[in-house]
C-alpha cells in the first residue's frame, strides 16, 4: 500500500477550506465562474456546459446548494487513501470544529482563519508518540482550545455600536 500525502492532504484541504469560508469564486478549468452568490450554478457556467453538450443537474441535494456540494466532495477526496484511524482522528476533529469558520486574533489585531486542517496538523505533530492517557489528557486541552476560537470576528465594540444604530431606528 503506498504512503498517504499527508503534505498533500493538508496543503490543499487548507486551499480548499478557505476558498469555501472565505466565500472566494470558484473557477472551472477554463477560468469560468462556477457559481452565483446564492451557490447556485452560475449562468455563465451552465452556458459553458450546454455549449459543450454537458446537461448539469441545479437541484440541491439534502439542502445543501451546488457550490455546498461541491466543496463536500473535494474535501471528502483528500482522506481517500486514508489508514481508518487516521480518518477517524480526521473526522472527530472536524466533528468538534464544527460547521462554521473559526477564528484565530492575528499579530495585526485582527483575525485569521483557523482550519480544521491546520489544527489537525498540529494536533497529530503533538501527539505523535504520546500514550494513551497522555493522549486522553491533550485531547481535552485540544477541545477546549477549538471551542475557544471565535466563529465571528465582529469585537465587542463593533456589537456595541450595531445595538445602537438598531435601536435609534
Amino acid at each position: 500500500m503506498q504512503d498517504f500525502n499527508w503534505d498533500r492532504y493538508y496543503g490543499r484541504g487548507e486551499e480548499l477550506y478557505g476558498q469555501m469560508a472565505r466565500n472566494e469564486p470558484v473557477l472551472d478549468p477554463e477560468g469560468v465562474s462556477m457559481f452565483g452568490k446564492e451557490g447556485q450554478h452560475s449562468e455563465e457556467y451552465l452556458s459553458a456546459l450546454k455549449s459543450k453538450g454537458i446537461r448539469m443537474d441545479t437541484r440541491s441535494i439534502g439542502g445543501m446548494t451546488p457550490r455546498d456540494a461541491h466543496f463536500q466532495r473535494e474535501l471528502t477526496k483528500l482522506g481517500t487513501g486514508m489508514s481508518a484511524g487516521d480518518r477517524a482522528t480526521s473526522l472527530g476533529i472536524e466533528m468538534m470544529y464544527g460547521q462554521k469558520p473559526r477564528y484565530e486574533r492575528s499579530d495585526e489585531g485582527g483575525h485569521s482563519l483557523k482550519s480544521p486542517y491546520a489544527l489537525e496538523k498540529d494536533y497529530r505533530a503533538k501527539t505523535k508518540g504520546m500514550d494513551p492517557f497522555e493522549r486522553m489528557d491533550y485531547d481535552a486541552e485540544f477541545r477546549s482550545l477549538i471551542k475557544s476560537l471565535p466563529t465571528d470576528t465582529s469585537n465587542v465594540d463593533d456589537k456595541a455600536f450595531n445595538a445602537m444604530k438598531k435601536s435609534s431606528y
